[in-house]
């Protein structure tokens, strides 16, 4: 009533207050909740990732309230904080992304344009974000930290993720002069169980990765701006003259520039592809009992237009065939290992029609919406410790492939991972989280991912599929032989 009040009328919100003094009073009551408990202070990479790991791990009940920066919100609630070994006044906020650029430091930089090679020897400043500077990122984290007594972050576990961690604790450094306070997060989903899992399992962060990640901008800084400023000064002039006058500047990209090269090197073959003629010669024979079927030359194709000539006169003119042999062969089509990010991508592209950017924006997406675990990992091989029952259960009430799952469940109650594929020592591979009907995720790219993903999970947990391939090869006139192939499926498998 009082909410109905407060939107609609204010001078009735008034009258209903006075009649309620006691309501006010509770309310402070219950802001002053938990301000007598030690603070910690949790840090998303993002403001979407802070909300949903403030709901998990408060149930719900949180408080919501604005900072200094108009961007990241502050959510917050009382629960057990591990570290501190009784119940802590959480405040869960975020960045946006990296906070931390990097710069060549101005006194190196002079001279740089006529030898760019002093730019390998020059220094490197961390300069803040435009964005981070216009949302007031740095401010923010800095107030918030003073009333903390725990640093927690909740940071993408990746190096990016942990190098912006440590962005994180040098803007918090005044406030925690060791690292005795300060805690890393590891998780691969944005689910209740990942998430009160993770806040169990807090382990330290880790500087090497961190450090790794400023060598890896550092090179890349170097190396793209000295080439660059190299190629703008030499070729410059030429490329206007052969491209379009407006050109200023002709950029280098340490990953960008290698890749142009396979593009051009395609597009050179292309141009130099002669067109040439083939044929392949095919014979239709009525088979008793099977009616008509189509038997392919056994060496595929022919560049020469005689030869082919030849053929077709002989199978025009033949009346019948003579079974030269036939064969059998079992074969296997292996299950498919756990879905990594590359394997992804292969799919989104030739599958879906979808660019990388693209099939990575919907990832995200799907990823920070808790429907699928994290999207970019190397691995194809699922730890000893994922649980695949509890995976298949959520999905098995999915009206387009739950019946399968629950098979596997019914066939198989204590299923284990499978023990195929590569672990890259990075995060499992990409799962579905969450069963979400069609209705439910709005996008159709974000739905064909969803849906592949989901489905290539399930395929990874069932059998291989086995197969017999038969042969017949039969010869017409002098000497020419073709072959028949067709297939019986023993096991289907994974083909659900």
């Amino acid at each position: 009533v009082e909410r109905d009040l407060q939107r609609s009328n204010k001078y009735a919100h008034y009258l209903f207050l006075s009649l309620h003094p006691e309501l006010p009073a509770q309310r402070l009551q219950r802001a002053a909740v938990g301000d007598d408990l030690p603070k910690v202070l949790m840090v998303a990479e993002k403001p979407s990732v802070a909300k949903m790991i403030a709901e998990h791990l408060s149930g719900n009940r949180m408080r919501w309230r604005k900072g200094v920066s108009r961007a990241c919100q502050i959510y917050e609630f009382v629960t057990f904080f591990p570290p501190a070994g009784q119940k802590c006044k959480l405040m869960v906020t975020s960045v946006v992304g990296h906070v931390f650029g990097l710069d060549f430091n101005k006194e190196d930089n002079k001279g740089a344009w006529n030898d760019p090679s002093i730019l390998f020897d020059a220094r490197c400043d961390k300069t803040i974000e435009e964005t981070t500077a216009k949302l007031n990122v740095v401010e923010h984290l800095q107030e918030l930290s003073k009333e903390a007594e725990y640093l927690a972050l909740w940071l993408d576990c990746d190096r990016e993720g942990e190098n912006i961690g440590f962005e994180v604790i040098g803007i918090c450094r005044e406030d925690f002069a060791d690292d005795e306070n300060i805690y890393r997060a590891q998780f691969s989903a944005l689910t209740e169980p990942e998430i009160k899992r993770a806040l169990n399992t807090l382990v330290r962060p880790n500087r090497y990765m961190s450090m790794a990640v400023d060598a890896r901008q550092e090179l890349d800084l170097k190396i793209g701006v000295a080439f660059t400023r190299l190629l703008t000064r030499t070729l410059l002039d030429n490329c206007k003259e052969k491209f379009y006058r407006d050109l200023r500047v002709i950029s280098y990209g340490p990953c960008q520039t290698p890749t142009l090269w396979f593009c051009v090197q395609r597009h050179n073959e292309i141009q130099q592809f002669q067109r040439q003629a083939f044929w392949t010669p095919k014979l239709w024979v009525d088979l008793p009992g099977a009616g008509q079927c189509e038997f392919e030359w056994t060496e595929g194709r022919s560049f020469d237009p005689q030869q082919a000539a030849q053929i077709g006169r002989a199978c025009g003119q033949a009346r019948q065939v003579t079974v030269a042999e036939t064969s059998q062969e079992r074969k296997t089509v292996r299950r498919p290992f756990g879905l990594n990010t590359v394997q992804l991508l292969k799919a989104a592209s030739s599958g879906m029609g979808m660019s990388p950017v693209a099939a990575m924006k919907a990832a995200e997406h799907l990823y920070t919406a808790g429907y699928i675990s994290y999207p970019r990992t190397e691995s194809s091989k699922y730890p000893d410790s994922f649980d695949v029952a509890a995976a298949l259960r959520e999905q098995s009430y999915h009206p387009n492939w739950g019946r399968t799952a629950a098979y596997i469940l019914q066939h198989s109650p204590h299923i284990r991972p499978p023990t195929q594929g590569h672990d890259a020592g990075d995060h499992p591979p990409i799962t579905p989280m969450r069963a979400a009907p069609r209705g439910e995720i709005a996008k159709g790219k974000e739905w064909k991912l969803y849906d592949y993903i989901a489905r290539h999970f399930i395929g990874s947990l069932m059998d291989d599929v086995q197969y017999t391939e038969h042969s017949l090869n039969v010869t017409v006139g002098q000497g020419l032989h073709f072959r028949y192939k067709w297939h019986t499926v023993e096991e289907r498998g994974f083909f659900f």
